[in-house]
């Protein structure tokens, strides 16, 4: 500077040094010590002093500022002149970076996906940082100011997050445009054909082409600072300046920024900068503040989507501790019943104390598992309310929903069961087609698959599905499935009877449970091919014999998730040993010289007690036995179950009575008392 800011109003600014240099004129940092603040000076260049229009378009730059009173402009001070005649304004001075140093610092960092800088903002934010430049232009051209010479360099980022609009210099005012309130073309804020001036990579067709100049050239040149933001370059990047002013006077195509960069673009932005770099003027939006709207609309939604995603990658951890603690749960019942096998209920609390620990540590970890999978559906209906239409989100609710239906039918709790099967289907109507979706829905329709196998073949399958009644389950026929073998038949979910008929065998009553979309095959525990369910021949068992044939069953107790097991094929009797066979069992002995025997495994009021004891049963003369009153003069029926023996006397009735038949009789164990119960 050939004279120091404020010569004439001596020692008012300390001149603190160089700020920038332009082509009109150079900004200074100064201290007003009238006000004791550090403010922005710009001065018009010596040697632009003497140029026609210099001192009048640097003296309308400052009014043109100093009347655009709006957050994304920087407010004027004070307009004054220096001793040597040249114009001076101050200003606030905005200390931070230019969006241009912003935009190449992102793309510096990027690298396949947006990265922000480690000292600047990311993508989101620089649009946001446009988005209020966009804002602040619309503010102007609502009082019919066109700034003509908007580029990255001219958008200062402050240190605090504001963001302001510099350079007016080559700014129009024209008729004021009224409010900004509707995307209504705005009157021209001036019209002239004349020299060229502003940026040529950022410059408007119409611009350079001499056309009519207005509020457009702005939202071509913001659409231009967009452009560069996502892909990292001008629309038309050449450093020779004739080559640019050619391409924008031939309407040269320009490619979409995701075309331009390796980097994600969304399409709705690729569609925006579409818009405003349309070649005629008219097909663009009327003016900066819609760019504005547009731009807001998608942060808005943006910011919900990042929101929306952050919310399902809570619920996604949830679900995996969910899991997790179910996992831990089954190891902690497992060790469970590991230690409390061998205890018998009499033992000590000792020996009961670190199973009943496992136990606690179960019941514990299945709180937990509950307490992160609703705190997981939280999450999730939280996302959908900033996503709506987020198929990922209604894909995991509908598996949350899926699975909780199916762990209430594992326990039998048909009000649980109820309430997930219709979120499910909620969901199911909302979520587009997939191989997924199917699959649920034939969860819900419930259809799975018979496989049956019989030996011989040839026996006729009749359906007959359990359906409550009266309180209580009872059959209803619902027709033939077909002739054995059958293989991958249709059969809704839930029990079922099976009858086998077959001409020279028994019928056979054959229990089926199908899972929702389950198959039920008759394969055994070690694979390979179907069990065949053999059918006895005809008159081979006795009126009182129940066949159980082989196969799976649902054992456990109930509000607890049943477990399958498989059981071989046995012969039970309908009916308990009474106490008449259990006479003929003991005279059978006696008669063949076994009476001492008999007296041992007869029922005894103390059987389980050392020491003497007295027989239930009276004794005849030969030695046989028959039914007397008891203790308490009470007097056993014959068909009642015989009572008061121990195991040894059970193990000799079934070893006599295999031994007269010529059968395998024995005691069933506790799951063949479970599947003859069951079926």
């Amino acid at each position: 500077m050939s004279a120091r800011p404020g010569a004439e109003e001596e020692g008012r600014y300390e001149d603190l040094g160089p700020i920038a240099a332009g082509g009109m004129g150079e900004v200074r940092r100064v201290r007003d010590r009238v006000l004791g603040r550090i403010v922005a000076m710009k001065v018009l260049l010596p040697e632009r002093l003497h140029l026609p229009d210099a001192v009048g378009r640097f003296v309308e730059e400052a009014r043109t500022a100093a009347v655009l009173q709006h957050p994304g402009m920087i407010p004027v001070h004070e307009l004054g002149w220096l001793p040597d005649g040249r114009p001076y304004f101050t200003m606030e001075e905005v200390r931070g970076r230019t969006l241009a140093d912003a935009i190449r610092e992102l793309h510096a960092a990027s690298d396949r996906v947006y990265r922000p800088p480690a000292s600047g903002l990311g993508l989101v934010g620089l649009l946001e940082a446009v988005r209020q430049v966009c804002a602040a232009v619309g503010f102007a051209h609502a009082r019919g100011v066109v700034h003509r010479d908007l580029k990255p360099s001219n958008v200062m980022l402050g240190r605090h997050g504001e963001v302001r609009v510099v350079d007016w210099g080559i700014a129009r005012i024209g008729e004021a445009a009224g409010p900004l309130d509707e995307e209504e073309p705005l009157r021209p804020a001036f019209e002239t054909q004349g020299r060229l001036t502003g940026t040529p990579r950022y410059m408007a067709p119409e611009q350079v082409t001499g056309g009519v100049v207005g509020p457009q050239v702005d939202v071509w040149a913001l659409g231009c600072i967009l452009y560069e933001l996502l892909s990292g370059r001008a629309p038309y990047a050449s450093d020779d300046t004739l080559e640019v002013l050619a391409l924008l006077a031939s309407d040269a195509p320009i490619p979409a920024p995701s075309q331009r960069t390796p980097l994600p673009v969304d399409p709705a932005l690729d569609a925006l900068v579409a818009e405003a770099l349309r070649p005629d003027p008219a097909e663009r939006p009327a003016h900066a503040g819609v760019l504005a709207a547009r731009l807001g609309a998608w942060l808005e939604g943006e910011s919900r989507r990042q929101r929306a995603e952050a919310r399902v990658a809570e619920a996604r951890g949830l679900l995996e501790r969910a899991e997790a603690a179910q996992v831990e749960a089954v190891e902690a019942e497992r060790r469970a019943s590991e230690l409390l096998r061998d205890v018998a209920d009499a033992d000590p609390e000792e020996r009961k104390a670190p199973g009943w620990a496992e136990q606690d540590r179960a019941r514990e970890l299945r709180r937990d598992a509950r307490r992160y999978g609703t705190e997981a559906e939280i999450a999730l209906q939280a996302a959908l309310a900033d996503a709506p239409d987020a198929v990922e989100i209604r894909r995991m609710l509908a598996a949350r929903h899926h699975a909780a239906h199916a762990a209430a039918e594992a326990i039998k709790d048909h009000d649980a069961a109820e309430r997930a099967e219709g979120f499910l289907r909620a969901e199911l109507a909302l979520l587009p087609d997939s191989p997924e979706r199917r699959a649920w829905a034939r969860w819900l329709e419930g259809t799975g698959e018979l496989t049956l196998v019989t030996d011989p073949p040839g026996a006729v399958v009749r359906a007959h599905r359990y359906v409550p009644h009266g309180r209580r389950l009872v059959t209803r026929e619902e027709g033939v499935l077909g002739t054995t073998p059958l293989i991958r038949v249709p059969l809704g979910s839930g029990s079922w009877l099976l009858t086998l008929e077959h001409p020279e065998r028994e019928t056979v009553r054959y229990p089926v449970f199908l899972e929702r979309a389950g198959v039920w095959d008759g394969v055994p525990p070690e694979g390979g091919d179907p069990v065949p369910v053999w059918l006895p021949p005809r008159g081979s068992l006795a009126p009182d014999d129940c066949y159980v044939p082989a196969g799976w069953f649902l054992a456990g107790e109930e509000g607890h998730p049943l477990v399958r097991r498989w059981a071989d094929a046995f012969v039970a009797k309908r009916m308990p040993v009474d106490n008449a066979a259990f006479i003929a069992f003991l005279d059978d002995l006696v008669r063949s010289g076994q009476e001492e025997r008999a007296l041992e495994v007869c029922p005894r009021d103390d059987f389980n007690k050392a020491g003497a004891s007295t027989p239930i049963y009276g004794r005849r003369a030969d030695g046989t036995f028959f039914l007397q009153p008891d203790a308490d003069g009470d007097l056993w029926e014959p068909g009642w179950p015989v009572m008061m023996l121990g195991l040894p006397s059970f193990l000799a009735y079934a070893a006599w009575r295999s031994e007269r038949d010529g059968l395998p009789w024995r005691l069933p164990g506790s799951y063949e008392w479970e599947k003859a119960a069951r079926g």
